[in-house]
């Protein structure tokens, strides 16, 4: 801890709002730790607990099921670019 807590303050994300985002939290005393959350009802209950959490509710566009169809996706995209430079 003593290793993360001295790169702080920095501003963090994490789709993890649980029981352990208060260690997130103190490791990052002087920055910012905001939490991402799609389920509302633990967002409810973690939030119940800790109000002095920044959280955020979020639905997210895609689901881990779509993962290996994404990164096909992302590779087949990859290997077809024609270049990035202007005509």
């Amino acid at each position: 801890m003593a290793v993360a807590s001295g790169h702080s303050p920095t501003r963090s994300s994490s789709r993890s709002l649980s029981y352990n985002s208060l260690i997130w939290t103190s490791l990052n005393p002087r920055g910012k730790t905001v939490f991402l959350k799609e389920d509302l009802q633990w967002f409810q209950t973690i939030l119940k607990d800790s109000p002095y959490l920044k959280a955020h509710m979020v639905k997210y566009r895609t689901q881990l099921s779509q993962a290996d169809d994404l990164l096909s996706l992302a590779a087949f995209m990859a290997r077809n670019k024609k270049g990035s430079g202007p005509n």
